[in-house]
């Protein structure tokens, strides 16, 4: 992951990125790590996001925003997080059906009202 990263860094990606979410809000960055990490998992999402939080300033909401994005994307898809890969490949070696959109539409139930949930609290305090 580091070597990613530094590859990325190097041809600008880290910069080009904390350029166009500086300015947001902390809500909207949230929602952006949120949905970053269900398609490249949480923890190079955490990586990507703290490269890029050491580039720039930052507020703590929007630290904050991450850390909850990080951990809530678990519940939505099962790439939000290794283990939702491990989960899945579980059910199929037991075959018990449980599908991706099986995941999704239970994810659904709770990780969109968590993150929003979560957000909302963030931006208050």
């Amino acid at each position: 992951m580091a070597v990613y990263l530094s590859a990325l860094e190097n041809i600008g990606f880290i910069s080009m990125f904390t350029d166009a979410i500086k300015t947001s809000s902390p809500i909207l960055i949230g929602l952006i790590a949120f949905i970053i990490s269900n398609i490249i998992i949480n923890i190079p999402m955490t990586m990507l996001f703290t490269a890029t939080f050491q580039t720039a300033i930052f507020s703590s909401k929007a630290i904050y925003s991450t850390i909850l994005a990080s951990n809530i994307s678990a519940f939505f898809t099962p790439m939000g997080a290794l283990a939702g890969i491990m989960f899945m490949n579980i059910l199929k070696a037991n075959k018990i059906k449980f599908g991706y959109k099986d995941f999704i539409k239970y994810g659904l139930i709770t990780s969109i009202p968590s993150i929003i949930t979560g957000l909302l609290v963030i931006l208050i305090i």
